[in-house]
């Protein structure tokens, strides 16, 4: 036997949209912006930790 190097990948696996989620009772949402600037600016206020997201 010789050396072997063995890769699995799943370069496209998506979720499904929220819509369908909520349609089959699964709790799915969306993200808000707003509500994650404010988030990062208290991150960064706090901690000095700048550029947690972009959009």
């Amino acid at each position: 036997m010789g050396n072997y190097l063995f890769f699995l990948t799943a370069d496209h696996g998506v979720a499904h949209i929220p819509a369908f989620l909520q349609d089959h009772n699964i709790p799915a949402g969306t993200f808000n912006d707003n509500a994650i600037a404010k988030e990062s600016m208290a991150v960064e206020s706090d901690f000095g930790i700048k550029k947690l997201y972009s959009v």
